[in-house]
C-alpha cells in the first residue's frame, strides 16, 4: 500500500507498520470470534502464521531483537520538553514585566523560549509521523514538504472544515518556519524591536519569548486535541479501523499531556495591556 513518492525508509516503515496492524486485526477478530463461539480453524491458523511471520521479520530486521520491544511516543516527549521550558521562559518574562530587565532574565526567557518553540514544532511533526502510515498514502508527483505531509495527514485522517483546516495548516507552517529560523540561523544585523514585556530588545527576543512560546505550545496542544477525535468516516478499510485503534491507544498519553496543561494553568502568563 506504499505511495510511489515514498523514500525507501518511509516505505520500510509503512510496510512494517501495516504488518503489525494486520496482526492486530487478526488478534481482535480472534478474540471476538472466541467470545461469540464462532472461532474457526482457518482464523486460528491465520493468526498463528501471521504472528510467526511478523516475529521472524522483526528479528531479521532488528526491530524485535528480543522478547521486549518498547515504543517511544515522541510527540508526548517533545511536549513535556516544550512545556517545561515554556514555564521557565514565563519566569524570565515576569521578571521583565516587573521592570527588572537584565541580561540574566532576558536570556532565561530567550533560551527557554527557543527550546519551547522548537519542541512544539517537533511534537506536531511527531504526531504526523505517528498516525501518518495508518492513512492511505498519497501519490505525490514530487517529494512533499513536511507541511504538505501534515496538511494531507490532518485533512485525510479527520473530517475537518476546510476553512479551519487551511487556517490551522497556515499556523503550523508559520511555526515550522520559526523553528527553521532557529535551527538554520543566519546572523543578521537588525534594528531593535519591541518586546512583549514592554521594552526594546534584539530582534531574536521579539521572535522567541514567553508569548511566542505559549502560542507554539497552544498550537501543538490543539493538534493533540484534534487528533483525539473520531477519525474521518471517509477513510476506507483497513485504514478506518487502524485509525480508530490509534486514537484509542494514544489516549493514555493525551491524559499525561492534560496533566502538563494543568501545570501551565497554574502559572498564568500576564502580558501588559500595552503589549497586547
Amino acid at each position: 500500500m506504499s505511495g510511489d513518492s515514498e523514500s525507501n525508509r518511509e516505505r520500510e516503515r509503512r510496510e512494517w507498520l501495516e504488518e503489525g496492524e494486520r496482526l492486530k486485526d487478526l488478534e481482535e477478530d480472534f478474540s471476538a470470534a472466541k467470545l461469540a463461539g464462532t472461532l474457526t480453524e482457518e482464523l486460528r491458523r491465520a493468526l498463528s502464521e501471521t504472528r510467526r511471520a511478523y516475529r521472524i521479520r522483526g528479528e531479521q530486521t532488528g526491530k524485535r531483537a528480543g522478547m521486549v520491544a518498547v515504543t517511544t511516543i515522541w510527540w508526548r516527549r517533545w511536549l513535556q520538553v516544550g512545556i517545561d521550558h515554556e514555564l521557565d521562559a514565563r519566569e524570565g518574562f515576569q521578571q521583565l514585566v516587573a521592570r527588572q530587565p537584565n541580561t540574566d532574565s532576558l536570556l532565561l526567557e530567550f533560551h527557554n523560549a527557543v527550546i519551547a518553540v522548537c519542541s512544539a514544532a517537533f511534537a506536531i511533526e511527531a504526531i504526523q509521523n505517528d498516525f501518518g502510515y495508518r492513512i492511505p498514502p498519497k501519490g505525490w508527483r514530487k517529494t512533499p514538504t513536511q507541511l504538505q505531509r501534515i496538511g494531507y495527514g490532518l485533512r485525510t485522517g479527520w473530517a475537518l472544515d476546510e476553512k479551519y483546516a487551511s487556517t490551522l495548516v497556515n499556523r503550523i507552517g508559520e511555526l515550522l518556519e520559526r523553528r527553521g529560523d532557529a535551527v538554520h540561523a543566519y546572523p543578521e544585523t537588525l534594528p531593535a524591536r519591541p518586546h512583549p514585556a514592554g521594552l526594546n530588545s534584539g530582534a531574536e527576543h521579539e521572535i522567541f519569548n514567553a508569548v511566542s512560546a505559549r502560542e507554539a505550545i497552544d498550537l501543538a496542544l490543539e493538534v493533540v486535541k484534534l487528533t483525539a477525535s473520531d477519525p474521518s468516516p471517509d477513510l476506507p478499510p483497513p485504514y478506518n479501523r487502524w485509525m480508530r485503534r490509534w486514537v484509542a491507544a494514544r489516549q493514555p498519553y493525551r491524559d499525561q499531556v492534560q496533566e502538563m496543561q494543568e501545570r501551565r494553568d497554574r502559572v498564568p502568563l500576564d502580558v501588559p495591556d500595552a503589549a497586547d
